[in-house]
């Protein structure tokens, strides 16, 4: 059986509040969360209220009933040792992986600190991790993995008033002079820290990524790392492949198996960039 990738419940703290009023709760981010349970009840009888992908919630309405109860909470299910190997981004997120991880700050409670408009049509986290990685080790993302939301947050980030004297629109001369597309999405970013002039980032919707993370990712390392024993920065090695198997019959109901024995290897985390509880907006 495989874990669900959560943890174990934390220690319960309480605040009285009356009616009308708005409940704040925040705790201190952790490094390896993409998302926060919420339990809010009586003392000894909480039960789940919310998820969230910052390290805070707000409390307004009156709480829901038939939910999961804290006390259903007794182990860490985060982690699959016997069963399944960590992925790029659990990887990424250990301690001491040397990846680039920006956990942005608390800020409001059940609001939390979004991505920051550098006023030149980017984003001051996304430039920060693309120096931090190419002055610590000479490496670019060559792919940017995100949410439908934090692709919404970019583009109104790029989008902006102070960038718009940047952009430029280029229309076919045939045809309607105003003949232009409404609405739109960056599908690129421009790493300028990067060798031969920079390169071109593709900006990509990833249905595992959640809201709140932004994911940058090396598909190729830089020619003084390549060696026999560092051939990628992450690889798959199987032992056997996808193989199916038809068991024998003993019932009428036909049993068929399909099984693979593989491992990801990952030699190089530090070409890597994690930034996360992003909030939204």
């Amino acid at each position: 059986m495989l874990s669900g990738g959560s943890s174990n419940k934390s220690a319960n703290a309480t605040q009285a509040v009356t009616l009308g009023q708005t409940l704040f709760a925040s705790v201190a981010a952790t490094q390896g969360a993409v998302a926060y349970a919420w339990y809010v009840g009586t003392a000894g009888a909480e039960t789940l209220q919310a998820i969230t992908t910052i390290n805070s919630a707000s409390f307004a309405a009156p709480l829901a009933s038939g939910q999961q109860a804290a006390t259903a909470i007794t182990a860490d299910n985060s982690a699959n040792p016997s069963y399944a190997y960590n992925g790029l981004l659990t990887t990424a997120l250990q301690s001491g992986s040397n990846a680039y991880i920006n956990i942005m700050a608390t800020g409001t409670a059940g609001t939390g600190t979004p991505l920051t408009a550098s006023g030149r049509g980017s984003v001051v986290e996304i430039d920060t991790m693309f120096q931090q990685m190419w002055n610590l080790y000479q490496v670019s993302p060559t792919v940017l993995y995100v949410n439908v939301q934090e692709l919404k947050n970019i583009t109104s980030k790029v989008l902006s008033n102070a960038s718009g004297p940047l952009l430029r629109y280029e229309v076919s001369g045939d045809g309607n002079a105003y003949d232009l597309a409404a609405a739109g999405a960056v599908s690129f970013y421009f790493n300028p820290f990067a060798l031969n002039g920079g390169l071109r980032i593709p900006v990509r919707i990833h249905p595992r990524v959640p809201p709140g993370t932004i994911i940058g990712w090396a598909e190729n390392l830089p020619i003084q790392y390549q060696s026999n024993e560092v051939p990628n920065v992450a690889e798959v090695k199987a032992r056997q492949d996808y193989y199916q198997i038809d068991w024998p019959v003993v019932t009428r109901q036909r049993q068929v198996g399909v099984y693979a024995e593989e491992v990801l290897a990952v030699y190089a985390p530090f070409a890597m960039g994690v930034i996360t509880n992003i909030g939204n907006g």
